[in-house]
């Protein structure tokens, strides 16, 4: 073996992508001394986005003061390439931030569209908003407000939406949200391709996991629908349907239609980003992994989209994962060579992670040394 790509996702509270990535490179360069090692965090879109872009010459980390989930200032950063800045919207309405106060019935994306107005001010002339992770359902619309968009209720009051205020959004103004983006470029990392509302919709699927009980998701899921029936009849456009408008609490939707972004794989960004198709030219092997390999990783997760490309350059891929328990068969037709879970013995997460680093270096090591 002459030449490795190490390219994981993390494993969520667990192991980060770049541990994974030091640790696979210690065991294989122990088994191959001369080995060419080229290590990609990887991330869809979730928490870890911004830091993978770091791995470019010239990336940068920008320092900002923000508002968090629940309007109170943070200090945080974006990441910029040249002229694009990364957003990652779990860094400032992440669940992580949310901790025991989820509620998306009042938390808010004011801070994502602080730290992008921000960067745009510092001369971004392209913004690539990762929309993994958010403890928000207010389809971007504190964004928007950061951004410059008004939103009005019935009085003609203008007021910052959240979840449960969507219905009471009786018209908006763009006009000084269109100035402050004019000339720039939007993209989404949509790492889920759900539409706005519905029984597949942002409230009714990910609304429970932030904190909504049964009710609640029923009112987030008519905000959701108000809104986009608002913008249908002052624009024209219906933005409900488009694979992806119900990301990150329907933020996908809201900046599909107030920015005019483009919406996109969230791995298929990044693996562009870092000339992923050019690297594997000549590669003997690629390893990847992430947390848990289920259905969910034919939807477009890290692992899907690096097994693509790998398979039409005929590289072979082993993916290493903690849970591969309900593994799909069709994994290995897409791409995927083998996979190897790191867990040596059944238990709960709980008591796994503590063990994940030494499961994870036995697991390599074992395997790096089956090849040599």
């Amino acid at each position: 073996m002459k030449k490795l790509i190490i390219s994981p996702d993390k494993f969520k509270g667990t192991l980060t992508s770049p541990e994974i990535c030091d640790i696979t490179e210690e065991q294989f360069k122990a088994q191959f001394p001369g080995l060419q090692v080229i290590k990609l965090p990887i991330a869809d879109g979730g928490d870890g986005t911004a830091e993978c872009f770091l791995c470019h010459d010239g990336a940068m980390k920008m320092p900002c003061k923000v508002s968090n989930p629940f309007f109170e200032l943070i200090d945080s950063y974006y990441v910029t390439v040249g002229k694009t800045a990364v957003i990652e919207t779990a860094m400032y309405a992440g669940l992580a931030l949310a901790g025991d106060r989820k509620n998306p019935l009042t938390t808010t994306t004011y801070g994502v569209g602080q730290a992008a107005l921000e960067a745009i001010k510092n001369g971004a002339e392209k913004i690539i908003f990762a929309l993994g992770g958010s403890v928000t359902n207010d389809m971007g619309c504190g964004l928007l407000c950061a951004m410059g968009a008004k939103f009005y209720d019935k009085n003609k009051n203008a007021f910052i939406p959240t979840g449960k205020t969507l219905c009471d959004i009786c018209n908006f103004d763009t006009t000084e949200l269109q100035y402050n983006t004019r000339n720039v470029e939007f993209e989404v990392m949509c790492d889920i391709d759900n539409v706005l509302f519905g029984k597949d919709g942002a409230a009714y699927v990910f609304a429970p996991q932030k904190g909504a009980d049964s009710q609640e998701v029923i009112l987030l899921d008519r905000g959701l629908r108000h809104l986009s029936e608002l913008f249908t009849k002052v624009t024209g456009r219906d933005i409900s349907s488009v694979a992806g408008a119900g990301a990150a609490g329907g933020m996908g939707a809201g900046l599909f239609g107030f920015l005019n972004a483009t919406l996109r794989s969230g791995i298929e960004v990044v693996l562009d980003a870092v000339d992923f198709d050019n690297l594997l030219k000549d590669c003997d092997m690629v390893i990847t992994g992430e947390g848990k390999l289920d259905s969910q990783t034919m939807g477009g997760k890290v692992i899907y989209g690096i097994a693509k490309r790998c398979k039409k350059q005929n590289v072979r891929l082993v993916a290493i994962c903690g849970d591969t328990f309900s593994c799909p068969e069709e994994i290995y037709d897409i791409g995927v060579t083998s996979v190897f879970s790191i867990n040596t013995s059944p238990m709960p997460f709980e008591q796994a992670k503590d063990f994940s680093r030494r499961n994870l270096t036995a697991t390599v090591k074992n395997i790096a040394k089956l090849l040599n």
